[in-house]
């Protein structure tokens, strides 16, 4: 009984840290148009595999990298 008390307060207090406000504004970035050159792409990555995305929905174009 108390290993399973323990595990749905784990399992509640994953859930209340798992929430998220959406009313910040701050952390959001919204772009007019996408980018067309390397400069203007959103880099993404973990230091030796990435990728800058260009941000174009209907003809995404992704650039990847290798180290």
């Amino acid at each position: 009984m108390k290993k399973i008390n323990s595990i749905f307060l784990f399992l509640i207090l994953l859930s209340i840290s798992c929430y998220s406000d959406d009313s910040d504004s701050s952390l959001k970035m919204w772009y007019d148009r996408p980018a067309t050159v390397w400069n203007e792409a959103l880099p993404v990555g973990n230091g030796r595999l990435g990728a800058m995305i260009y941000g174009d929905p209907v003809n995404e174009k992704i650039q990847l990298n290798e180290e």
